[in-house]
């Protein structure tokens, strides 16, 4: 899988760099957050911002898992409940 956008539906790659990158280059374009589900059916929140994507997974179980990838390739992922 890619890191994609089509204009209506935005697929992240935690693997693919370069397509967060174009992302991030694009932030302008992203005006509120955009969601989803993802396989497990769970709802997502994606935010495209100019130094990172996080992304807001809210888990069956519920808890939230925020995953925020940085321009500079760190990433942090943390919890909430």
């Amino acid at each position: 899988m890619a890191t994609t956008f089509d204009g209506k539906t935005i697929n992240i790659d935690s693997k693919d760099y370069s397509g967060m990158l174009k992302l991030m280059d694009r932030a302008d374009e992203f005006h509120v957050p955009y969601f989803g589900k993802n396989d497990e059916g769970e709802t997502v929140m994606i935010s495209v911002n100019h130094d990172n994507i996080t992304v807001e997974t809210f888990q069956n179980n519920d808890w939230v898992r925020e995953n925020i990838y940085y321009r500079d390739f760190t990433t942090e992922e943390l919890f909430h409940k």
